[in-house]
């Protein structure tokens, strides 16, 4: 395969129908599924349940973190090349074409993923982007200390990913003694029209988007399929079973948020209507007992309601199955 397996633990149970399995579900997303079209594996998934199988998908651990807008030609240059236009993110009058992130040290600030509305080849038979983004993470001084640079023209996919920086201490740009924390993502489009939008999901630990933080859809590719069962997280102790002021369920934060529509058909012809499909489709249970994999949730927290030594399994990879 093509691409980086994402989402959930990384982890993937599988039953297959040819083995006698009734039921399939998995935990695993790869950052080249399309954001804006039906990607190989979701028509797969669509296929299975038409068969008769049920197919639950973890809707994933993103939350909101997500950011989208149309893409605005700043007029300004971009830090790959002197030719490439880029994008500018104050959606008002004036021009900003460096988004402000806090990494502090030791933290990463991570894009698993970053698409915008053109078709995929990577769908049979479709047509692909006409478009070619890029994507670098900078320093004060527009120093590059992360990219990703794709000819997605050539390649035929409308992504770019993965962009990823840990603070290890070691950038000092402004020579003030002190490690920098602060980092600017610039976006810049390096062939082809302006996209409608332009859309990233990032992820990692002890960071901060600090301006022009959209939010948004986090789900995305197969659990969006109009036959997967997309299913969110809760923890089981914020539901009815174990906590009477828990009804409807509490989701965990970090449970991916759903509102991507579908804009393409299989041929990569921009569809008429776009198509919202309403994600997740239910929510399951999570930070639950197992034999192996998780961090037990200590006897005397709340209320001593998990009083056993079993580690507890958190996120949407637990709630699927």
């Amino acid at each position: 395969g093509v691409g980086l397996g994402g989402g959930g633990s990384g982890r993937c149970m599988r039953s297959r129908a040819g083995a006698g399995g009734t039921v399939l579900v998995d935990d695993v997303r790869y950052n080249i599924e399309p954001f804006y079209q039906d990607g190989p594996i979701t028509n797969v998934v669509d296929s299975v349940v038409n068969e008769g199988l049920p197919y639950f998908s973890s809707a994933g651990n993103d939350g909101q973190n997500a950011y989208e807008a149309p893409f605005r030609d700043s007029g300004q240059q971009g830090v790959l090349s002197g030719s490439a236009p880029a994008h500018d993110f104050d959606p008002g009058s004036a021009v900003d074409t460096l988004q402000r992130i806090t990494i502090r040290p030791g933290g990463t600030f991570r894009i698993f993923t970053l698409q915008r509305t053109d078709p995929s080849a990577l769908v049979e038979g479709s047509a692909g982007p006409d478009t070619d983004l890029d994507v670098a993470l900078v320093n004060d001084t527009l120093g590059v200390v992360s990219q990703s640079a794709g000819s997605n023209v050539r390649t035929g996919l409308p992504v770019e990913g993965v962009l990823e920086h840990t603070n290890t201490g070691a950038i000092d740009a402004d020579q003030d003694g002190a490690a920098d924390s602060t980092f600017h993502l610039v976006i810049e489009k390096a062939e082809g029209p302006a996209p409608d939008q332009v859309k990233y999901i990032h992820s990692g630990r002890e960071y901060a988007i600090e301006e022009h933080d959209t939010r948004g859809p986090t789900i995305y590719g197969h659990p969006t399929a109009e036959g997967a069962m997309a299913v969110a997280a809760a923890p089981f102790f914020n539901t009815s079973a174990y906590n009477p002021n828990a009804d409807p369920a509490t989701l965990e934060a970090f449970s991916s948020k759903g509102g991507l529509q579908i804009r393409f058909d299989r041929n990569g012809n921009p569809l008429s209507t776009p198509e919202s499909r309403a994600k997740p489709d239910v929510t399951g249970t999570d930070r639950i007992d197992n034999t192996f994999f998780g961090t037990d949730i200590p006897d005397d927290a709340l209320g001593g309601i998990d009083a056993d030594p079993h580690p507890n399994f958190a996120g949407t990879s637990a709630a699927a199955p």
